[in-house]
């Protein structure tokens, strides 16, 4: 599961925050609240936001998808987390945290993310 967490960020890490955006919910099921990115002192990669539950159902394995790109608009890499808690009630909100390194991908390419939102019900 992702979550986010309270972080105490300084100034110079705000500093280096990337562009992101993220895709259409067609369905009207679950809505990315707010997200955010940062670069900690480790060198790792951050988004960190918050989803919700629109619809009047529960869903299931909330998992936030992050597609990373260059400056040339081409892909660099992907990530995943789920939220926490797993399973979202109507209205429901949860955060979530991925967190990159430059093992899992080249963090110092990264230009800007979109995240979309996968789900079971």
């Amino acid at each position: 599961m992702v979550l986010i967490i309270p972080l105490v960020i300084t100034p110079s890490v705000f500093a280096q925050q990337k562009p992101g955006s993220v895709s259409n919910n067609k369905n009207n099921i679950l809505k990315i609240l707010s997200h955010n990115s940062f670069i900690d002192n480790a060198g790792y990669f951050h988004v960190v936001g918050e989803v919700e539950n629109v619809s009047p159902n529960p869903v299931e394995l909330v998992k936030v998808i992050g597609t990373f790109y260059d400056v040339n608009g081409k892909v660099v890499g992907t990530d995943s987390s789920f939220t926490d808690p797993a399973i979202l009630s109507a209205g429901d909100k949860a955060p979530f945290e991925l967190i990159l390194t430059s093992a899992t991908i080249p963090v110092k390419e990264i230009d800007n993310y979109r995240l979309s939102i996968d789900w079971q019900k």
